[in-house]
């Protein structure tokens, strides 16, 4: 078996303390750039950066890939206003973003494939499989306002549930009773999530006597000609659509 390679080994190489070889690896301030180019020519030459983990040199971790479906990029109302998010933040920690729109089952972006991205962010839903096939690059991925149960992926969501209660207090507020929800719960957990939260503002305005009578309220007026006061819509491409067909 190959023996791994250490800082130690590096700094010994170098003649420099272990101390130094973290900062030039890990693009710390506190070397000089002569000094880090030393150490990370280094630390390719004898093993360390190995394919799996070059990402992590000085010269690739300031780049971010956001990857986005092209079906999303239909919704820039909501996405957009996104994209604009990420692109401040990561401005002010002097980052550069690579924005790719992909589509399932296509190529792997070259920025990933050439390991010249410190990170991944996924916005939106994403198939499994190339979500897989992105993990597989041993870079860090996270996954925004989408969350995979097959495939265990750090993410940051929304909270659908809230906003979807809140949503719906304000139009029962409004004097609306006859409040229909539209969306498909088998497309993402934040659909469902939604409906969760404009179920349970439903519930407590109408006080169902069962769960039963309940439900058989909330699928009457989200029949969708049955609607007579408000709609609720998973997302606003969606409800665009919906009233269209009106």
């Amino acid at each position: 078996m190959k023996k791994r390679v250490t800082m130690k080994e590096i700094a010994d190489r170098l003649n420099l303390s272990i101390n130094a070889v973290s900062l030039a690896l890990n693009d710390r301030a506190g070397v000089s750039e002569e000094t880090r180019r030393l150490v990370l020519n280094a630390a390719e030459e004898m093993g360390y950066l190995d394919q799996s983990t070059r990402y992590t040199a000085a010269y690739s971790n300031k780049n971010i890939c956001i990857l986005l479906e092209d079906r999303f990029f239909k919704d820039m109302q909501f996405y957009g206003r996104i994209l604009l998010g990420l692109e401040e933040a990561a401005k002010k920690a002097g980052y550069d973003l690579f924005i790719n729109s992909f589509e399932k089952n296509q190529e792997i972006p070259a920025c990933v494939e050439q390991q010249k991205v410190s990170g991944l962010i996924v916005v939106g839903k994403i198939d499994d499989e190339y979500l897989k096939r992105l993990k597989s690059y041993s870079i860090p991925v996270l996954l925004l306002d989408h969350e995979s149960v097959e495939t265990p992926t750090d993410c940051v969501m929304t909270n659908n549930v809230a906003g979807a209660y809140k949503l719906t207090k304000y139009l029962l507020d409004k004097g609306y009773r006859k409040i229909g929800f539209f969306g498909d719960l088998t497309y993402t957990p934040s659909i469902r999530e939604r409906f969760w939260g404009y179920q349970e503002a439903m519930q407590q305005c109408h006080n169902f006597p069962s769960l039963e009578d309940g439900i058989a309220y909330i699928r009457r007026y989200s029949a969708l000609r049955d609607v007579e006061d408000a709609v609720i819509h998973q997302d606003a491409a969606g409800l665009a659509a919906f009233y269209q067909a009106l």
